[in-house]
């Protein structure tokens, strides 16, 4: 419904399809999309929720900042301090300690993949040129709707 509706929007604010980089980065932001919200929902499906949420959620918050710190230059000390606050609470919430009960895996490959991924599809959607903003967007959706259809069929998973 989403991408239908960006569309129709998109279309009678008088938008513009993307071309040349916009499409790139809006196809690039879609893989990266679906692949880093599909591993975050692996991720809490087979591992430990009190791991994988917060170790996605701070690296995809971290990419765009240390991408922002190589093409903009460092920030204020305050956003670094921030910065490595969060980063050591990744590594305390990801530590097990010796008397865990629950035999799950911790899924941290799955929430490194997803944080990496989602991190990466913010990268890409501040590379729009800002002609249109719906548009783009439809792409993005179209790439992900795609990319997860053939997924499903090809692994053909539960949908559970």
């Amino acid at each position: 419904m989403g991408l239908v509706l960006a569309l129709a929007i998109g279309l009678g604010r008088g938008e513009t399809f993307p071309q040349g980089a916009d499409l790139g980065w809006a196809i690039a932001a879609g893989v990266a999309g679906v692949v880093g919200i599909s591993s975050l929902y692996r991720g809490l499906a087979v591992g430990r929720m009190g791991v994988v949420a917060p170790t996605t959620g701070v690296l995809a918050a971290v990419i765009p900042v240390v991408v922002g710190f190589l093409t903009e230059g460092i920030p204020d000390r305050m956003v670094v301090v921030g910065i490595v606050v969060a980063l050591l609470a990744v590594v305390l919430v990801t530590r097990a300690p010796a008397h865990v009960d629950d035999d799950r895996p911790s899924g941290i490959w799955w929430a490194l993949l997803g944080g990496t991924m989602i991190g990466l599809f913010n990268v890409c959607v501040g590379q729009f040129s800002g002609d249109g903003a719906l548009l783009p967007l439809v792409v993005v959706r179209l790439v992900q709707s795609l990319l997860l259809v053939a997924a499903i069929v090809v692994l053909w998973q539960p949908w559970r």
